[in-house]
């Protein structure tokens, strides 16, 4: 499992991350979340990357609500 969205990422800002790998030689890697007890990041050694788990179609932008963006004057 994999939060790789920027939401799921900004949840994380400021935890405790540590990285580990498994296995000798290792076969898998994992970031975690050590102050949520979350995986982040999973991968195995079969060449498995990070790209292969970006979605295809992009998650649209959390745009902030109306009344707090500026307005520019005429």
């Amino acid at each position: 499992m994999s939060a790789l969205t920027f939401e799921n990422l900004l949840r994380h800002v400021g935890h405790t991350i540590t990285c580990s790998a498994h296995g000798l030689p290792p076969q898998n890697v994992v970031l975690n979340c050590e102050t949520c007890d979350e995986v982040i990041v999973d991968l195995d050694a079969d060449g498995e990357t990070l790209f292969q788990l970006v979605p295809v179609t992009p998650e649209p932008p959390v745009m902030p609500p109306a009344a707090a963006m500026a307005v520019a004057a005429d």
